[in-house]
């Protein structure tokens, strides 16, 4: 949809470079008009593209869609349209001559929203370690800014943000298909394949390990359905991305069993992560089992702070399993 409305916008300025020359004003309003209404359309659909939206916020974004297309409607009604936008022949000079009233910038106002919008999910990706994905977006909203630039102060780049915008949109495209093996995507983590590459780089500086599991998750599964599971991986997804700090990295190893890794993070603030979990977790109405282990010296290992993590972790499932009302699942004592 991106890229067909990236090529609508360039035929429509094609139109409307031939209204202008054979002083056809229906046909260079029409044109003109569609570009107004379809370039915030794009952007919406590239931030729908990059990055997921609750409901609520879906149709707040998409209101101001509605609101451009009403009032870019008005350039077709006599008397109205002098508030938006008009064009007519001046016999004088024999050129077409544009009017622009108070309401002519609304497209670029709900574009500028989009384009800082975007610019906030960038940084946000960025917060989340999604580092590649945060400046390809960045580069993304930089080069359609510096189009929209040419295109305002050089006359010769008429065509040079319609160019733009559909380069941008299927270069991320393209990055996106590329990328989409080192997360999860269900619960949009770090995968497993992410984690043992990640090893090999953070290894000498990791100074902690936190191993989490998601308590349940075959009792909501076989009450429930699956797609109540599938909801509550979601919510844990969520929540590890929102109280991991910028130094801890968490991982989706499979089924209901996560991992963050903690690179040179200081004690006291791995057992706040942790504290924080447990208040979100509480705040879902879902329960977790956290263990964590900190390396205190050179001498231990990764694997010696695994092994830790993951005792300490089972210990936590065994208390709660003592007080809970549903049944550990018998197959596999290590998850549920």
């Amino acid at each position: 949809m991106i890229i067909s409305g990236a090529l609508l916008l360039s035929i429509s300025r094609l139109l409307e470079d031939v209204g202008r020359k054979y002083f056809n004003i229906p046909l260079i309003t029409v044109s003109a008009v569609f570009g107004y209404i379809i370039r915030p359309a794009i952007i919406f659909l590239f931030l729908l593209m990059s990055t997921s939206y609750k409901k609520k916020r879906y149709w707040l974004l998409s209101s101001l869609l509605f609101v451009n297309l009403f009032i870019y409607l008005l350039c077709f009604i006599p008397g109205v349209n002098q508030a938006v936008v008009r064009y007519d022949f001046a016999a004088v000079d024999g050129e077409v001559t544009f009017y622009g009233g108070p309401l002519r910038y609304t497209s670029h106002i709900v574009a500028a929203f989009y384009l800082f919008y975007l610019l906030y999910v960038s940084l946000a990706q960025l917060r989340a370690k999604h580092f590649s994905q945060g400046i390809v977006l960045i580069a993304c909203v930089v080069f359609v800014v510096l189009a929209v630039f040419f295109e305002t102060y050089f006359t010769h780049e008429v065509y040079m943000l319609n160019s733009t915008i559909g380069v941008c949109c299927f270069s991320y495209f393209l990055y996106s298909y590329a990328e989409q093996h080192q997360f999860d995507p269900l619960t949009h983590l770090f995968n497993r394949e992410t984690y043992y590459r990640d090893l090999k780089k953070m290894d000498a500086t990791i100074t902690a390990v936190i191993s989490f599991d998601l308590n349940g998750l075959k009792y909501i599964n076989d009450n429930f359905g699956h797609l109540e599971g599938d909801k509550a991986l979601k919510t844990t997804g969520e929540i590890l991305w929102a109280c991991c700090s910028k130094n801890m990295y968490a991982y989706r190893l499979g089924g209901d069993e996560f991992i963050v890794l903690v690179n040179k993070d200081k004690e006291e603030d791995v057992i706040y992560a942790i504290a924080l979990m447990k208040k979100e977790f509480d705040k879902a109405d879902y329960h977790c089992s956290i263990g964590y282990s900190y390396r205190r010296d050179k001498a231990t290992t990764f694997i010696d702070l695994v092994k830790d993590s993951e005792k300490k972790m089972y210990q936590d499932k065994d208390e709660f399993y003592k007080t809970a009302t549903i049944e550990r699942r018998k197959a596999h004592p290590n998850s549920d």
